[in-house]
């Protein structure tokens, strides 16, 4: 009996084969070339990865490249001709972790504005005042730049009603509005720019004010500068006078014919009833200070019987002061207008002017002692501004200014003051050294 034996058959490979601790499962014969085009797709992103990063890598030095050459600051572009505009001057800290920037452009614009404050024109600078006068303004154009960066975080609770205040104060100087904007446009102003800049002064005030401390001269200061000075302090004319004063209110511009009839005639009242009131001065019926108490509209010297303590000339009304300066002691004025209203007025003791004595100087001494003071330490607070900033110069600059030229007999050159004036607290100006 035989027996036969199944065909044997070569076994092909399988898609999938095993390897060393790694088992997958075999794939249909027809799915090997899917298999193929799957490995291939897995592939691609990270083909697709390295030459996105290889883009952007040349993309940033490109663009490190574009803005070195456009900002003038990167490798052979940076700008050395101290001729262009764009040149750097110096450089100071900003105060905020960045640089404050001064161009040549800034420098020449500044320099023109100082000489013309002088006076000067641009073709009057002397080569050799040119490196002090750049020091100056730069370390100028620095503290402004700080003080604003205060200035903007500044809080002062009644800044509106100070402005408000200030513009009023100033308009009652005119007779109009129009007026007031005529006066401001011939000093390059505008209301508007009036306004911005008070609200500025007060807010550099205000930062200023911070850093001066409280002073108050002693008397043992008080008696050393009058000992020094006091030959050089002129006591002006003082009138000591007392007034009895009626108030008239005019009706508003524009007023009716009736209301102004009818203005007039109560001016004409109160001018009859104040004659009357100096006729019982004059008989002895009464004296000046009783009918002042009872009669007089000014409240800050009716309760003193009409004492308004001593003036000097200062021109605000001249018409009173006119009266009071040539009324003689102790006789009582005739009845005269002002634009405060009706008066009567009586002087009561005259002081010639002369050398003050200390009695008399001692407010001024108070308040020049004092003044003196604050802008020392104005000053001192300018100087660590400007110390804080830590100026970097990259053109020549002198911390004096230099000799004055010799004089010439046929045309003599403008010259630079010796010296800056000190600097005021509403404005500092930057001290001459670094």
């Amino acid at each position: 009996m035989s027996s036969s034996k199944a065909p044997k058959t070569e076994e092909k490979p399988s898609a999938t084969s095993k390897s060393p601790g790694k088992t997958t499962t075999p794939a249909p014969e027809g799915d090997a070339p899917k298999l193929v085009a799957d490995q291939i797709s897995a592939a691609k992103p990270r083909q697709d990865s390295i030459a996105l990063y290889v883009f952007c890598g040349v993309l940033g030095v490109a663009l490190i490249v574009v803005v070195a050459v456009f900002s003038g600051v990167g490798w052979s572009s940076r700008i050395t001709d101290p001729n262009d505009l764009r040149f750097v001057v110096a450089e100071a800290s900003d105060g905020a972790g960045g640089k404050f920037i001064i161009t040549q452009a800034m420098l020449t614009g500044s320099i023109t504005e100082r000489l013309n404050s002088m006076h000067r024109s641009p073709a009057s600078l002397r080569p050799e005042e040119k490196p002090w006068l750049t020091k100056l303004v730069v370390q100028d154009s620095v503290f402004k730049f700080r003080l604003g960066r205060m200035m903007a975080n500044e809080v002062v609770p009644d800044l509106d009603l100070q402005v408000q205040e200030f513009m009023e104060r100033y308009r009652a100087q005119f007779s109009s509005d129009a007026d007031m904007e005529n006066v401001l446009k011939g000093r390059g102003l505008t209301v508007e720019r009036l306004r911005e800049a008070k609200r500025v002064d007060i807010l550099r005030q205000s930062v200023i004010k911070k850093h001066l401390k409280p002073y108050k001269p002693t008397e043992e200061e008080i008696d050393e500068y009058y000992n020094t000075h006091g030959k050089d302090i002129i006591s002006p004319a003082m009138y000591r006078w007392s007034q009895i004063l009626i108030k008239v209110y005019p009706p508003a511009p524009g007023a009716q014919p009736d209301k102004l009839a009818a203005f007039e005639k109560e001016k004409a009242d109160i001018r009859a009833s104040l004659n009357g009131v100096r006729e019982l001065i004059l008989r002895g019926d009464h004296d000046f200070a009783t009918l002042a108490r009872q009669h007089s509209d000014d409240q800050s010297s009716k309760d003193k019987g009409g004492d308004c303590g001593y003036v000097v000339e200062n021109g605000e009304v001249p018409e009173l002061f006119e009266k009071i300066a040539t009324l003689p002691i102790n006789e009582v004025s005739e009845v005269f207008e002002t634009p405060y209203g009706f008066h009567i007025i009586k002087v009561t003791e005259k002081v010639p002017q002369g050398i003050a004595n200390r009695s008399a100087a001692r407010s001024y001494i108070i308040k020049r002692l004092t003044d003196l003071h604050q802008q020392n330490q104005a000053l001192t607070f300018v100087k660590q501004v400007i110390t804080d900033a830590k100026i970097v110069y990259y053109v020549p600059v002198a911390d004096k200014p230099p000799a004055a030229p010799k004089a010439s007999a046929s045309a003599p050159e403008p010259q630079l003051p010796a010296e800056t004036p000190p600097p005021q607290p509403a404005a500092a100006a930057p001290p001459q050294g670094n």
